[in-house]
């Protein structure tokens, strides 16, 4: 799987590094007689940067893999009023390109619209003969509104963000790629809490596997279209059920991909009474997350180790 980058506001002496390494790319000129290439000019980034300072109506991040500067993403003509932004993103050269960063970037960075900046719409463009930008924009979501001689336009609105969203389940052909999502979902908590004898994304192969095989257990796949973003892990006893794990990959987090998991989950199993589900207790959007689904606290609790507790929940169906 690739590596997961992040994004981290913009930085002068990283903006510096950036620019560095930069490579201008032809498919960015309709009109290749306009195209140059770039050269560094320790002038010039200052510059660019305090003029990006300066523009009360947009936020720039870097965008980082390793804590190293691979690329540039911004939200502009930032309207309050409407809540419209607009979306811009430069990958540093052919090295990073192609490997699912611009992707990655694309969907985090419209986490941060929707959730932190309350934005309803975030418009893109790219130039028409730029299929790869294309490509990007399409995987993260963007729908295409139109095109001129020169652009191809998109827009991805909040309203649209569980359009995609389906639950099918699982067989064990599934199971290597259910098992790298676990890990590459779960490591952050890990790497907070250090539970290295309870993290799923501690655990072999083989457990999952083993998991797969009991009765009473199912393993379901979460799509964004055609693409795999995650997972949901089901077991019962008569007409009890539990939630024992759900996970969606870190970049498609926060875009309540996860809630409508849980809602076509639910609904795939009408026999259901009751489901309960365990969290850690620490984790204040995770438990914000299943009440906000409709989910109640027990009462009951489990330390796991000092500072990491697990608190359970459960939820009653009305039949």
């Amino acid at each position: 799987m690739n590596q997961q980058i992040r994004l981290r506001p913009m930085d002068r002496t990283l903006l510096h590094e950036y620019y560095k390494g930069f490579v201008m790319d032809a498919d960015l000129f309709m009109d290749v007689s306009r195209f140059q290439a770039y050269t560094y000019v320790p002038e010039r980034v200052d510059a660019y940067f305090d003029k990006l300072r300066s523009q009360k109506d947009r936020v720039d991040f870097l965008i980082l893999l390793d804590e190293k500067p691979i690329g540039e993403i911004a939200l502009k003509h930032i309207d309050e009023t409407a809540k419209r932004c607009e979306l811009s993103i430069h990958l540093q050269n052919d090295s990073v390109k192609n490997q699912g960063y611009g992707t990655q970037a694309e969907r985090l960075i419209l986490n941060y619209a929707f959730q932190t900046l309350g934005m309803e719409t975030v418009i893109a463009d790219s130039v028409l003969k730029n299929l790869r930008s294309q490509r990007v924009l399409e995987k993260a979501g963007f729908q295409e509104t139109g095109r001129d001689d020169t652009f191809v336009y998109y827009k991805r609105s909040k309203s649209d963000l569980r359009a995609g969203i389906s639950v099918e389940k699982a067989d064990k052909n599934d199971l290597k790629q259910i098992y790298e999502m676990q890990v590459s979902a779960f490591r952050p908590l890990l790497d907070q809490y250090k539970d290295y004898e309870t993290s799923p994304a501690a655990e072999p192969f083989e457990r999952t596997l083993q998991r797969f095989l009991f009765e009473n257990v199912s393993y379901h796949l979460v799509k964004l279209g055609t693409e795999v973003i995650g997972a949901v892990r089901v077991r019962w006893n008569d007409d009890i059920y539990v939630l024992s794990q759900i996970f969606i990959l870190p970049e498609y987090q926060g875009l309540g991909y996860a809630q409508e998991a849980i809602r076509q989950v639910e609904a795939a199993y009408p026999n259901a009474s009751r489901w309960r589900l365990d969290t850690i207790e620490q984790e204040a959007k995770l438990c914000h997350l299943y009440e906000k689904m409709g989910y109640r606290k027990t009462g009951q609790t489990k330390r796991i180790k000092d500072g990491m507790d697990l608190v359970f929940y459960e939820k009653g169906m009305g039949r």
